[in-house]
């Protein structure tokens, strides 16, 4: 909700008015709104593996010992091979929705940089995880870990809300050029001085 709050009130959101959208051309804003979905729900996947003391059951990476499928044997194997399958189910999703902002909007920063940002995050937090099995839950990356995944989750929310909103940028010159008589006509207008 901070997130949200911040990204409907920030300076940019505020100055900008919705782009018209094109004709058969397919919203952004769908494939982001996704990928923050499957984000939020290996959040919550991955607060019951740490909270089931799952975060070992699977002490070995890539494979699952040994095997690309582990025996399910418990339920604590169950999840964290369910994490780690939800790993691969969210990166897909998190380049595909990159992929159709930067394939229409890669000009406009706005939209280029979460979502360039979203697929550095989520290769940083696959190598994070793998590290976090590997020295057997050390503080460091199981922090990081933790944290670069709230990062991504922000990431992918900003993502989506800039993309829903298809943001152009309104003109502040209009009155000879000049970008400040657009704030002295506005503030006149307020005042009551011009009709």
């Amino acid at each position: 909700m901070v997130v949200l709050l911040a990204a409907c009130t920030s300076r940019m959101f505020v100055e900008t008015r919705p782009a018209g959208r094109s004709a058969g051309a397919p919203a952004a804003w769908v494939p982001a709104a996704i990928a923050t979905g499957l984000v939020y729900a290996q959040l919550i996947l991955g607060a019951v593996m740490r909270h089931t003391g799952a975060g070992l059951a699977i002490p070995d990476v890539p494979l699952a010992f040994g095997r690309a499928v582990p025996p399910l044997w418990s339920f604590e194997i169950a999840v964290h091979f369910a994490h780690r399958v939800m790993a691969l189910v969210v990166a897909s999703a998190v380049f595909v929705s990159a992929a159709a902002v930067l394939r229409r909007h890669s000009r406009r920063i706005e939209l280029a940089g979460p979502a360039g940002l979203a697929m550095a995050l989520v290769l940083v937090q696959i190598a994070l995880g793998a590290a976090t099995v590997l020295t057997r839950l050390a503080v460091v990356p199981a922090t990081a870990h933790v944290v670069v995944g709230a990062l991504l989750l922000a990431t992918c929310l900003v993502l989506t809300v800039r993309a829903a909103r298809g943001t152009a940028r309104q003109s502040r010159v209009t009155d000879g050029g000049h970008p400040d008589a657009v704030d002295r006509v506005a503030q006149a207008r307020a005042a009551g001085s011009l009709a």
